[in-house]
């Protein structure tokens, strides 16, 4: 199992090649007390501050989405939240714009 996770996720790595971020954060998770709007604020401030463009998925109820600083922001959540109450596959087969930060949230409980 753990070489078909591993041969799997190299494929994502080499598929998504192109989309990725030049830098790596190096962030050592166990060693800081990050959490994720901390790190979702860090990343908008790295690629335009308040002028940088974010989507969050499947938010819930607005903790991370109400906290992140960009001017432009949209939520995409079927039940609760956002701005947009729909199915993600709804909202991408309809959405032209671009976003420079994007946060999937997959806590749902």
């Amino acid at each position: 199992m753990k070489d078909e996770k591993g041969s799997r996720y190299a494929g994502l790595v080499e598929k998504y090649a192109s989309h990725a971020h030049p830098t790596s954060f190096g962030w050592k998770w166990s060693d800081h007390r990050f959490n994720r709007v901390a790190v979702i604020n860090g990343l908008v401030a790295r690629t335009g501050g308040r002028q940088c463009s974010y989507l969050e998925i499947d938010h819930n109820r607005n903790t991370a989405f109400d906290a992140i600083c960009a001017a432009h922001k949209i939520g995409v959540d079927p039940l609760n939240g956002g701005t947009y109450r729909m199915t993600f596959d709804a909202f991408f087969a309809k959405n032209t714009d671009t976003f420079d930060v994007i946060f999937v949230d997959g806590l749902r409980k």
